[in-house]
C-alpha cells in the first residue's frame, strides 16, 4: 500500500513540476558524460528561438 502511494506521488510531483516548468518557460537539460550526449527539454529550443532539430546534441556542437 506504502509503494502504491509513493507511485502516486511521484506522479502528482512530476505533473506539478511539469506545469510549472511550462507556465514558467523553464527548459531543462541532461548531460551523459559518459556518451558525451546532451537531451533538451522542447522549450530550450523556444527560448533560443531555434528548430528543436538545430540544438546541438553534443558539448561540441555548443562550443562551435
Amino acid at each position: 500500500m506504502a509503494l502504491n502511494g509513493c507511485a502516486s506521488l511521484r506522479r502528482l510531483s512530476s505533473g506539478v513540476m511539469s506545469l510549472a516548468m511550462s507556465l514558467g518557460r523553464v527548459g531543462v537539460w541532461e548531460v551523459d558524460y559518459r556518451t558525451n550526449h546532451l537531451e533538451f527539454s522542447p522549450v530550450i529550443a523556444q527560448l533560443l528561438g531555434l528548430p528543436e532539430d538545430q540544438i546541438p546534441t553534443t558539448v561540441e556542437g555548443w562550443s562551435k
